[in-house]
């Protein structure tokens, strides 16, 4: 919200004063909590960016017309600083003058799912096809990073909506199984309230690969998961993915 309503002002081209107004009525009214991405998660969490960049355009426009914002919005004696942050802060290089913008850093995902169940469907994915059905199966093993396994709750057991499902590394692997691929079409009410795939869900146990966390702890960071598959003839099936190509940090030119 206060990066768009600073962007907001220099594309209106307001003087630097305004650009302060405009932030400082960002930065007092319209703080977003992390609880928008916390515990069950709804469909708010897809609505929270748009909503906070509308409040910064809005701050952008009251400034324009000559409205004044809170004098000291972070270092005041009920600034963002001690109150939302918790702490004083120092900005670091900003992007620009031969530094790179962060933008250049962000990562592109190839699902439509949490960053945290990325490798996790990709490994999944490799083993549609030779699963055999979700009747076939006895167990499901995913091992991954610690983070990644740290990530799934138990909120995102029941995944009766979009947004805990695409959170969700039971629900992901599960969909990518039955359906190969994982698409929007996987996360709608047909996929939610389908038995096979709630039956395979049931069976995929989740655990940790200490090779995989330090892999995550590295740069270039790695993404990285195995998925096996336990069939009720005693067979066992397992694919890996991440650390190449299609990890989630690998630089997409």
């Amino acid at each position: 919200c206060i990066a768009i309503a600073a962007a907001t002002s220099k594309l209106m081209g307001l003087h630097l004063r305004q650009i302060a107004h405009a932030v400082s009525m960002a930065a007092t009214a319209h703080n977003i909590l992390k609880q928008v991405r916390s515990d069950h998660v709804t469909v708010w969490k897809a609505l929270a960016a748009g909503q906070a960049g509308r409040d910064g355009v809005q701050a952008a426009l009251l400034a324009r017309a000559g409205i004044e914002g809170p004098s000291l919005p972070f270092l005041g004696t009920a600034g963002w600083c001690d109150f939302v942050a918790g702490k004083r802060f120092e900005l670091g290089e900003m992007g620009g003058d031969n530094v790179s913008f962060l933008i250049c850093e962000s990562r592109i995902k190839t699902r439509p799912a949490r960053a945290l169940t990325i490798s996790s469907i990709l490994a999944a994915e490799k083993l549609a096809r030779r699963f055999g059905g979700p009747d076939k199966v006895k167990r499901i093993v995913v091992a991954t990073y610690q983070r990644a396994k740290l990530g799934t709750g138990p909120q995102h057991w029941v995944s009766d909506n979009r947004e805990t499902a695409d959170h969700s590394i039971r629900y992901c692997v599960a969909a990518a199984l039955i359906d190969g691929v994982v698409t929007p079409h996987s996360f709608d009410e047909t996929h939610l309230r389908n038995p096979q795939l709630r039956e395979l869900m049931a069976k995929v146990e989740i655990v940790e690969d200490v090779a995989y966390t330090n892999a995550y702890k590295t740069q270039p960071q790695a993404h990285r998961s195995r998925v096996s598959i336990f069939t009720s003839q005693g067979e066992c099936i397992e694919a890996e993915a991440g650390g190449d190509e299609d990890d989630l940090a690998t630089p997409k030119a």
